[in-house]
């Protein structure tokens, strides 16, 4: 029975595509996630609208990568959050550079540090996502990840608590330091109040949601 395990995981993969994605996959993908959104809409008479966090939990990744075909789930889970975290900032995510970015890193150790956790595993990052704004969970903590290898010596040797004094005490100021100098050079700091709810809707390009506007 076991002797047949590497042969059928070895057809699996073969049939696996890898590398860039063809315009008929990115569409199959948005039309299988979107037919999952919209069961899952708020109730209502006008506009369909869906929760920020419906755009990313419990969507049925083994469902859509059938639709998709020939990619794995985790590959399409992964492609539709890199869709998502561009839409949802309007095609600069938080994260991409300049004083935006900046900002993020600012808000993010502050969060991180108010929060007064002692293990990883409590940090809640749906809560610093809405914090921040206009970004995933996962986005922010894939930047978590990235800030502390790169401003944090030895961080693997150190806890949880003390990567977060760390940052807060010696890599904080800089960055509001710098901050402070690219405002007043004159550079505008944008931050978007954050959404909670988006408007479903039908589109060829594929921007199936939007932002509610608030009134």
């Amino acid at each position: 029975m076991w002797g047949n395990v590497p042969a059928l995981f070895g057809v699996y993969f073969s049939a696996t595509n890898k590398g860039a994605w063809t315009e008929e996959e990115l569409r199959r993908l948005m039309e299988a996630v979107r037919k999952h959104l919209v069961g899952q809409a708020e109730p209502g008479s006008g506009p369909a609208t869906i929760r920020k966090d419906k755009l990313y939990n419990n969507i049925p990744w083994t469902d859509v990568c059938q639709t998709v075909e020939k990619r794995h789930w985790s590959q399409c889970r992964i492609k539709w959050l890199g869709v998502l975290k561009h839409k949802m900032a309007y095609g600069q995510p938080v994260f991409s550079g300049g004083t935006k970015s900046l900002q993020g890193k600012v808000d993010l150790i502050k969060v991180l540090n108010a929060m007064q956790v002692e293990d990883f595993a409590d940090i809640d990052w749906e809560e610093i996502a809405h914090t921040i704004g206009d970004v995933t969970p996962r986005y922010v903590q894939a930047h978590y990840y990235r800030l502390k290898v790169a401003n944090v010596p030895l961080w693997q040797s150190m806890s949880c608590c003390e990567i977060i004094d760390f940052l807060n005490s010696r890599v904080l100021p800089n960055f509001e330091e710098r901050l402070k100098v690219l405002i007043k050079s004159g550079e505008v700091v944008s931050r978007n109040d954050p959404q909670e709810l988006f408007l479903l809707f039908d589109n060829e390009d594929g921007d199936y949601y939007s932002e509610v506007q608030n009134s």
